[in-house]
């Protein structure tokens, strides 16, 4: 039989549970923002057309838990009847790349843009010609530098108190998929 929380521990529990939902609620809120002008807002313009403009794949590819919102993203863009598929970048650089064609469009997922498998990827990408996606922290990260069009989801701290977990990155990096997703899927409505 468990013994019931008392009250400061439910007022404790609620209380971690708003920080969390609040961080990553104004991740997101501050992407949105940047979206009235400027840079930020024509670096989305350039990745909805390039995604509406694809004639192939999109192929998603992200290491640990940006491969896990990759593979979400992936499945919402299939759902909207966007051919997409997801590419491990460590399984593309080790003799996957022929699950990648020129047509296609390559989303690089990784919240520090230095992830070395995605880094090596994005490079061989870019010597063969094939369209590149990134979003990363930063238009500065070395996978941001590789990319035809980029990003950048600002810095941002984890949810929790030693911040070890992603969460308010994936939450972030998750919301972009959705967006761009919903975005092409309407223009080509």
């Amino acid at each position: 039989m468990t013994t019931p929380k008392t009250t400061t521990q439910n007022s404790e529990t609620r209380a971690v549970l708003a920080d969390v939902l609040r961080q990553e609620a104004e991740a997101v809120a501050r992407l949105s923002d940047g979206l009235d002008d400027g840079p930020t807002a024509e670096a989305w313009d350039a990745a909805v057309s390039l995604i509406q403009d694809c004639s192939g794949h999109v192929v998603v590819s992200g290491m640990g838990k940006s491969g896990l919102v990759g593979a979400k993203i992936s499945a919402t863009l299939s759902s909207l009847g966007i051919p997409s598929h997801v590419v491990h970048p460590a399984d593309a650089v080790h003799g996957d790349l022929g699950a990648i064609r020129q047509d296609d469009v390559v989303m690089l997922l990784s919240y520090s843009g230095g992830t070395r498998e995605l880094v090596e990827l994005a490079a061989i990408l870019q010597a063969d010609g094939v369209p590149r996606l990134g979003i990363t922290r930063g238009n500065d990260t070395p996978l941001a530098k590789l990319c035809d069009v980029h990003l950048s989801l600002g810095d941002l701290d984890e949810a929790g108190p030693l911040s070890l977990a992603p969460t308010t990155s994936t939450t972030a990096t998750m919301a972009c998929g959705d967006a761009l997703a919903i975005a092409v899927a309407h223009a080509r409505s």
